[in-house]
């Protein structure tokens, strides 16, 4: 036996190790908190503590706490340099708070700051030293747990008007579940709900239908909807499926449902909900948006009520991600034949304001990531993902990209599992997002035929598509072509709306996104060639399976 055998106990050495319930002990590291706070320890600077963390990973050790977020802004700013660091590592990081509503919100805090899951470790004074020397009490305690619960729901809610102003949205959606917990048979009798299952109880999910019949019970989900955007500030709500709120006889079958008063199939009451919370929504919360997934033809979603709408602020355009996802999972050779994926949801997105849904449902249940639906090897799947982007962010419409989808991850969303990343994507959507805020012509004719214009819409053979985006006053705008096989095309012509040059905006196939580096001159120079309808063309390169933006370049003089 070595002094060092003394002085360390091995937990294998006592047989546990044979035990059917062994589990390995996990080590938690609190030198950066405990280890360091003393008066008469120096405070190291950021890079030594960083390299103390990875030495603590290169010892195994799965957990490291990473200071107190509460106490300074300093300590704030430490810990979410290390929460982030702990992404290039297997430990995981976790912080220290009193049950004080400030230290709490530290945490929660570092966790918004880093993007990273941070475990919160909180402790209480209740040791027999501290006791005495606090005077504390079982009845002292009790008070302060209560003081806490009150003042962490206010600061929860304060927090929640922080975030809003950083610019983070929540987007809010919910079922009616049978959970006993919750509203099903509330009082024991179909409280908010209807008792006849025709009307009750949706087949498909097996989840209840609320009854909009009943005042008490609209009132309700009007007071939980204004809730959200009075106490915690949230920007939007999403309202999920509402087609099976619209129609009595969604997804049933003949006399398994009860037509309304008129005979018809609509649900009228539903209807009329809808309306009402959406119109109060606009008036008491202009800057809120309201979000219908909503999968029919229902006409004037997103009109206003007066006009004999629903009066959501946005509809789901769940046809346009049906068609898209299936044209980019086609291969290549055969694409000439589903042409119209593309271009048929341009007949219809100017019915309604919509927004383009690459969503949580087409990353779960089996369906694998965006990346894997895409077509071809590893490289032509990244660059059918970039030319998607490409396209979609040039398209009409608001874009929604569910997360992980910024960065192309691999596999399946998974809350288990820690993320992948491809830069190149990531910078990517970085760059299509600053375009997109600071270029008129992308938005502010977003639901209006009046900003768009087709140059090429039927060049199958070659999979190209190209057309205009135009700012209100016609005073600028931007052309968008894609290139969707994987043959570059050099010296293809297209049409300009005017003279002079062009200049690229946009490249999916950049190398600074991962691609191959096909592209176009610093000047594209217009040439008086009719083409595509307009008086003047260019002959461009267009990248394979890749997305280009161009913008006229300023005439000096």
């Amino acid at each position: 036996m070595s002094e060092l055998d003394d002085l360390i106990y091995d937990w294998n050495r006592d047989g546990r190790a044979a035990r059917a319930d062994y589990r390995a002990v996990e080590l938690d590291d609190e030198t950066l908190r405990d280890g360091l706070q003393g008066p008469s320890v120096r405070n190291p600077p950021l890079e030594v503590k960083l390299r103390l963390l990875h030495l603590m990973d290169q010892l195994g050790i799965s957990s490291a706490d990473v200071g107190l977020p509460g106490a300074s802004p300093q300590a704030l700013a430490t810990v979410v340099a290390l929460a982030k660091e702990t992404t290039k590592l297997k430990i995981t990081p976790n912080v220290a708070v009193r049950t004080h509503p400030s230290d709490i919100q530290g945490a929660i805090r570092a966790a918004v700051d880093s993007g990273v899951a941070i475990e919160t470790c909180a402790f209480i004074g209740s040791s027999s030293i501290r006791r005495v020397a606090e005077s504390w009490s079982v009845d002292v305690m009790r008070k302060q747990v209560e003081e806490l619960r009150r003042k962490s729901e206010q600061s929860s809610q304060q927090l929640q008007g922080e975030v809003q102003e950083m610019e983070l949205e929540a987007i809010l959606r919910a079922h009616f579940p049978k959970d006993e917990f919750a509203l099903a048979r509330f009082d024991g009798t179909a409280l908010y709900e209807h008792a006849d299952p025709r009307q009750g109880e949706h087949p498909d999910w097996g989840t209840l239908v609320f009854n909009y019949g009943r005042n008490e019970v609209r009132n309700f989900l009007l007071a939980s909807a204004l809730f959200w955007l009075d106490q915690y500030h949230v920007d939007g709500l999403r309202v999920d499926a509402v087609a099976s709120m619209l129609y009595r006889d969604y997804s049933r079958r003949e006399g398994e449902w009860i037509p309304n008063r008129s005979g018809g199939r609509e649900n009228e009451e539903a209807i009329a909900f809808l309306k009402e919370v959406n119109e109060r929504v606009r008036d008491l919360h202009p800057g809120a948006v309201m979000i219908a997934e909503e999968s029919t033809a229902f006409p004037k979603v997103t009109h206003p009520a007066r006009e004999g709408g629903l009066s959501f602020h946005y509809k789901w355009s769940l046809g346009w991600m049906h068609d898209t996802l299936h044209y980019f999972a086609t291969d290549p050779v055969h694409r000439k034949w589903h042409h119209n994926n593309l271009t048929f949801g341009l007949m219809y997105i100017f019915s309604e304001n919509f927004f383009l849904p690459l969503s949580h449902d087409e990353v779960v249940h089996g369906k694998g990531s965006l990346l894997g639906r895409m077509s071809g090897d590893e490289w032509q799947k990244f660059a059918n993902l970039r030319a998607l982007y490409g396209w979609m962010w040039a398209h009409p419409g608001k874009k929604l990209l569910f997360m992980g989808g910024e960065f192309a991850q691999r596999a399946e969303w998974n809350h288990d599992a820690s993320l992948d990343w491809h830069a190149g994507v990531s910078a990517l959507v970085r760059d299509l997002n600053r375009a997109l805020r600071d270029e008129p012509a992308l938005y502010e004719l977003d639901g209006d035929g009046r900003g768009f214009q087709w140059l090429q819409a039927n060049a199958v053979d070659a999979n190209v598509l190209a057309f205009v985006r135009w700012s209100e006053d016609r005073s600028r705008h931007v052309v968008c072509v894609a290139n969707l096989s994987p043959v570059p095309r050099h010296e293809y012509r297209v049409g300009m709306p005017q003279t002079g040059g062009y200049r690229e905006l946009v490249n999916s196939d950049a190398p600074a996104y991962g691609g191959s580096g096909v592209g176009n001159p610093e000047r594209i120079a217009v040439e008086e060639v009719p083409w595509d309808g307009l008086p003047q063309s260019a002959l461009l390169t267009l990248p394979p399976l890749g997305t280009v933006w161009l913008v006229p370049v300023p005439e000096k003089g």
